[in-house]
């Protein structure tokens, strides 16, 4: 059987005239509706101020506000739901902290029926079965869609997962003018750059990447061929493949080189890099930093730069190599 892949919304940004409607949107069901109402909008406002994804908001818990080392300023405690599973903790706004206390303020009286597994979360509701359970990502997911979905969006349809997007790609772009990427990474959660890059990044790559490894590419032309596998190019592949291999992994040699040995691979004409390359490229930049750091001689230093500055820029066309063939 063949299936059609539905139009896929989760990496999509919501841009600032759309995101003031739905804000206003949801303010006003929030003064008029129901608790329900009140708590989405809540759950909407940490969505955009938080790292948490959408499934660790609802998992929240009455006990996950805790008094930080620094008078008057709180963290949020809780345990992600990422393969590591680790504790993470936020630093919230004062309002984000105002508006989580509401949440608990307004499900105090439910929490008094409810069964002891239940009395722990902020996010509960009476369903229509009259049972006091956790409120379910698909109750806040259909009323979002259906709420934007009646309003004059300039760039919808939008989903709820589209609000953590949007606060970790301003948070990137934050990030980015101050030159501190790795705080972005850590947010984020995710083990590889690559993962990261794929769900949130929306600045230019080659700008995200020179402000991760802290180099300006410039006008660096590749000269080598970026394909997807070996199979896709003339490349004549030999039983071991590493009889064709070089610059630690990173690529792979037609051969015929009419270049001499004292000029590198990544200028040559017959360097060939295949996608699955990405982390080798990633593991050499990380040893030329490394080097760098240890080099006392100036014009040494310099010349690892240049290297360092190539191998930055085959990573920028290997992403936005791989990101056109996913759109595509």
């Amino acid at each position: 059987l063949k299936t059609k892949k539905a139009k896929r919304l989760s990496g999509k940004v919501i841009n600032k005239e759309d995101l003031q409607k739905i804000a206003s949107k949801l303010k006003d069901n929030m003064i008029n509706g129901d608790v329900l109402d009140k708590l989405f909008w809540i759950f909407f406002h940490i969505s955009l101020t938080t790292k948490f994804r959408t499934n660790e908001i609802l998992d929240l818990r009455i006990a996950c506000i805790e008094e930080s080392m620094k008078q008057g300023d709180h963290i949020i405690k809780m345990q992600t739901k990422t393969s590591s599973g680790f504790m993470v903790e936020e630093n919230p706004t004062e309002y984000t902290v105002r508006v989580i206390k509401q949440a608990i303020s307004l499900t105090e009286e439910l929490r008094q029926e409810a069964d002891d597994k239940i009395k722990s979360y902020i996010f509960i509701y009476k369903s229509r079965k009259g049972i006091i359970e956790p409120i379910k990502l698909d109750t806040f997911y259909r009323r979002f869609k259906k709420i934007t979905s009646s309003l004059n969006l300039k760039n919808g349809p939008y989903t709820v997962y589209n609000c953590r997007h949007t606060y970790m790609t301003n948070l990137f772009e934050q990030a980015m003018k101050e030159g501190n990427i790795e705080k972005a990474l850590t947010a984020s959660g995710h083990k590889d750059i690559a993962t990261t890059m794929k769900h949130y990044v929306k600045p230019e790559i080659k700008l995200y990447l020179e402000a991760l490894y802290k180099v300006k590419i410039g006008n660096v032309d590749i000269n080598g061929e970026i394909i997807d596998s070996l199979e896709k190019t003339d490349v004549e592949i030999p039983e071991d493949i590493r009889e064709i291999t070089v610059k630690d992994g990173c690529g792979f040699c037609r051969g015929n080189c009419s270049i001499n040995e004292n000029i590198d691979c990544l200028i040559c004409r017959n360097f060939v890099v295949t996608l699955d390359r990405i982390p080798f490229f990633e593991q050499s930049i990380e040893k030329i930093n490394q080097v760098i750091k240890n080099e006392k001689i100036l014009h040494e230093k310099e010349h690892l730069v240049s290297i360092k500055k190539l191998y930055v820029a085959y990573l920028a066309s290997l992403h936005t190599f791989r990101l056109k063939k996913e759109k595509a």
